[in-house]
Order: C-alpha cells, then sequence, then structure tokens
C-alpha cells in the first residue's frame, strides 16, 4: 500500500520553477533549438518523414571500401541522409527524378 500512495510534500513550496516544470514540458529554449534543426533539415525541406534510426547507404556504408556513386543509378530516398544538411545538389536530382 505505501508504494501507491503519493508523497504530497514532496513539492512543499511552490516556486515559479516548479510551476514551469510542471506546465511546460518543452521550454522555449528547447522549442527554439528544435525549430532550427527542422529547418536545416533535408527531410523538413522535402517534405518526408525523419527515419527513427540514422540511414545508412551503400555510400557511407562502413564494411563497404567500394563507394557506389549516387548519381550512377535513380537516386532512391534513402540516398539522401540527414548527415548532408543541405546539400543541394542531392536535394535536386531527387527532385528531378521524382
Amino acid at each position: 500500500m505505501q508504494k501507491n500512495k503519493k508523497n504530497y510534500y514532496k513539492n512543499k513550496k511552490f516556486t515559479k520553477q516548479h510551476f514551469n516544470q510542471k506546465n511546460n514540458k518543452y521550454p522555449y529554449s528547447l522549442k527554439k533549438k528544435n525549430y532550427y534543426k527542422n529547418k536545416n533539415s533535408i527531410y523538413y525541406l522535402l517534405g518526408e518523414k525523419k527515419p527513427a534510426k540514422p540511414l545508412m547507404t551503400s555510400y557511407l556504408h562502413r564494411n563497404k571500401k567500394i563507394k557506389t556513386g549516387i548519381f550512377l543509378k535513380k537516386p532512391i530516398f534513402k540516398d539522401i541522409l540527414y548527415p548532408f544538411y543541405l546539400n543541394l545538389k542531392l536535394i535536386n536530382e531527387y527532385l528531378k527524378k521524382k
């Protein structure tokens, strides 16, 4: 029973900092940082969903020593990666083929 019992005396003092922690899950500074990240990402510009894991293509694969050129075959969206911020040649090539 004691595990389920809430500790009401934990936050006895009502401070502005405590209020902000409770009601504002994402503070202004974090929102601003994330906005700039989104604005400069290729996924944001192309209107595609960013993958959960960072993508590793044949171009960047560590085990493969031979680098396969991106422009030799039809560019797939996975060839345009999110480590390359605003690489306009890649974006233009992708949009032309699309």
